[in-house]
């Protein structure tokens, strides 16, 4: 089961570049390989095995126009996954009661430290930079373990997109695959066909 069209046009458009300077950042690309790629530069949603066109081209999501411009070269910003030595699996849904619990704003960023077993999630009250909260979420880690920061409204959109790509599986478990904590992190599902790309963000933490 696929999903549906009116959720995934939601997403697509979500992770679109919100400024007109860069208008084929407003555009989803159709890739000849059959894939349909998103992105504002900040994050990076890919879909593998999309469409049967046999030509690339780029649909402004906007406007429903096409777009003659040259898209970024994406492929090289998608790293392999046996790269990143770096790897978190937890439940998709508990990933983001944890994030909504917080109640960062979806401009600010979260940050996450990792531990043997579990990572915490916090952030600093706006009201008082002093005071931090924090949630324990336990998860599977293998590899290195670093403090990362996300923008939080980046990494829960990117929640609630795999949820809707997997609702046909009993397990929600998602892996972020990761590198360093200045390098892009990979958030894969069980579906492979589906990539989604988060830049962290850097902090003085």
């Amino acid at each position: 089961m696929e999903m549906k069209q009116n959720k995934l046009m939601k997403h697509l458009k979500r992770a679109i570049s919100k400024y007109e300077s860069r208008p084929v950042l407003q555009c989803a690309h159709y890739d000849a390989d059959g894939s349909i790629t998103v992105t504002d530069s900040h994050r990076l949603l890919k879909i593998e095995n999309f469409h049967t066109n046999e030509e690339s081209f780029n649909l402004n999501l906007l406007t429903m126009e096409l777009n003659r411009d040259n898209y970024p070269d994406t492929n090289h910003l998608i790293p392999e996954l046996e790269d990143m030595p770096t790897k978190l699996t937890v439940s998709l849904g508990a990933l983001k009661r944890a994030l909504l619990s917080l109640k960062t704003n979806t401009s600010d960023f979260t940050n996450i430290d990792m531990f043997d077993g579990y990572i915490t999630l916090s952030n600093t009250s706006d009201k008082n930079e002093s005071i931090e909260f924090e949630v324990k979420l336990n998860v599977a880690i293998e590899g290195d373990k670093y403090p990362i920061a996300f923008n939080t409204g980046y990494l829960i959109e990117a929640v609630e997109f795999l949820l809707d790509a997997k609702d046909r599986y009993a397990v929600d478990n998602v892996t972020i695959h990761m590198t360093s904590p200045v390098r892009p992190a990979v958030l894969k599902i069980e579906d492979q066909k589906y990539t989604y790309l988060v830049t962290p963000v850097r902090t003085y933490k």
